[in-house]
């Protein structure tokens, strides 16, 4: 397993803006890895790198300017990569690491639950 999810003693949603920095540079380094990196091609190192970039945008304010206004455009982008890298991971048999994803993605939704900012529904 080459990822996992990480917490903060900080939520990202009152990090100050200097944090998402490294983060945002984190995101930006998986999009270009995800441009040598297919799901046809390496479907395990694909998944890796989506979970990953869902573990980093987990924890990005969606306004880097106003990190105290939450990420929930950032935690649903995340949702979107874990549910995808769960389904190639039980595609190629890795259970271990679909549990895993499965875990980040309850992580996702208990932080949801527990955010004091009201989620944008559509």
């Amino acid at each position: 397993m080459q990822w996992r999810r990480t917490t903060s003693a900080t939520p990202c949603s009152t990090a100050p803006a200097a944090t998402a920095s490294p983060i945002l540079r984190a995101v930006e380094a998986y999009d270009e890895a995800l441009k040598v990196r297919n799901a046809r091609d390496c479907p395990v190192e694909y998944a890796n790198t989506l979970a990953n970039k869902a573990n980093a945008l987990a924890n990005l304010p969606d306004d880097a300017a106003v990190p105290a206004a939450g990420n929930p455009r950032n935690r649903a982008a995340a949702r979107a990569l874990l549910a995808e890298a769960q389904a190639l991971f039980l595609g190629h048999g890795l259970a271990d690491n679909a549990r895993m994803v499965a875990e980040a993605l309850a992580g996702i939704e208990h932080d949801e639950v527990h955010s004091p900012h009201e989620e944008t529904k559509p």
